[in-house]
């Protein structure tokens, strides 16, 4: 299976000579470790208040820790504004809750509202996020507009009943184009140069079927011991349409990351991900049972220890010139000036990583 994934990542890739730099990640579990207790302690003492600051902290110790050459990224958010965008995302909670209660028609609005609104929300976490991202003092920015997030974080979603659940992979692979596709560094867009899609829907076909076969197999040998009665083939089938989303999108998460960064371009510079399935899927399950077996003190370790895989299996193709990236990174995105000072959208962060 490994040999697979490999080929098929790498399907349609010609051999380039060119040069191939490194993204390394110098991070180790023991000191984010002691930031992560850290921010727990303080959050427990302070209800949450200071979840804002640990978010900040986190994320700058992983930018710090990612470099280049020798050079990490660098986080610059101040937390007041994410608490600031934490309340107004409370507000709109404790509305929608008390118009549901006294007032069922506004209630009905703000729910077709909510098709542009968490969108809105979304969009607003990746411009926060991205302006405050630095590498060389050069920033970030995000250039998606609203429209592409509504059909991405809003229209697309509607469509996982209609599909039985089994659009799930394809809705996870549009959110990761619009968050990677989308970006840019100085005054220079990230593009796309070629097709990635092919690789995905291999992966996705054979996951279906070989899903659908166990499904299948595994509802009528229950059915033919009596296991389902009444209404339980109906709760197995919704059983199977939400374990179906989550072990596919799982599954496919390397074919995904692995065919956005493999069609990624700024200015003369590639990048190549090798990411593999089954490496992926033991860390994911390792993880996941030290985290349960050490009651959640293993979860800093598990962060790290998957942006190291993350960072080994990245390279930048082609010779790195920081002078072809210059101005003022907001210069390109006039639309961050509206939410740029505010997380309005930090629950709802989508990555790469």
């Amino acid at each position: 299976m490994n040999t697979e994934m490999a080929g098929n990542a790498n399907a349609g890739m010609t051999v380039n000579t060119e040069k191939k730099t490194p993204i390394i990640f110098q991070g180790t579990g023991s000191d984010y470790f002691k930031i992560w207790l850290v921010n727990w302690l303080l959050c427990i003492v302070t209800l949450g208040i200071y979840s804002p600051w640990a978010k900040v902290r986190t994320k700058k110790y992983f930018c710090q820790h990612t470099t280049i050459d020798g050079t990490g990224f660098d986080y610059h958010a101040r937390p007041i504004d994410l608490l600031k965008g934490r309340f107004l995302m409370v507000f709109f909670v404790f509305l929608s809750v008390f118009m549901n209660d006294t007032i069922p028609i506004l209630y009905s609005i703000l729910s077709l509202a909510s098709i542009i609104i968490i969108p809105w929300f979304i969009l607003s976490a990746h411009r926060f996020h991205a302006k405050y991202t630095s590498f060389r003092g050069l920033r970030f920015s995000f250039v998606g507009d609203i429209k592409g997030a509504i059909q991405v974080y809003g229209l697309w979603p509607m469509l996982v009943p209609i599909t039985l659940g089994f659009i799930t992979p394809l809705i996870t692979l549009k959110a990761k184009q619009y968050f990677g596709y989308y970006h840019a560094f100085g005054q220079v867009n990230f593009k796309t140069y070629k097709t990635g899609n092919n690789t995905f829907k291999i992966m996705y076909q054979k996951v279906f079927f070989s899903y659908l076969i166990l499904f299948l197999a595994l509802t009528t040998i229950m059915w033919m011991l009596g296991l389902l009665k009444g209404g339980g083939i109906w709760q197995a089938i919704i059983f199977g349409i939400i374990a179906f989303g989550i072990i596919s999108t799982y599954l496919m998460l390397p074919t995904i990351e692995n065919s956005i960064w493999n069609t990624l371009k700024i200015h003369n510079l590639t990048f190549q991900s090798t990411l593999c399935t089954k490496e992926m899927l033991v860390i994911y399950s390792t993880n996941s049972l030290l985290t349960v077996l050490t009651l959640g003190f293993f979860t800093p370790f598990a962060k790290v220890r998957l942006a190291k895989y993350r960072a080994e299996h990245l390279v930048i193709i082609g010779d790195i010139d920081f002078s072809s990236f210059t101005g003022d990174s907001q210069a390109s995105n006039p639309t961050n000036k509206l939410t740029g000072s505010l997380d309005v959208g930090s629950s709802f962060d989508i990555g790469l990583g």
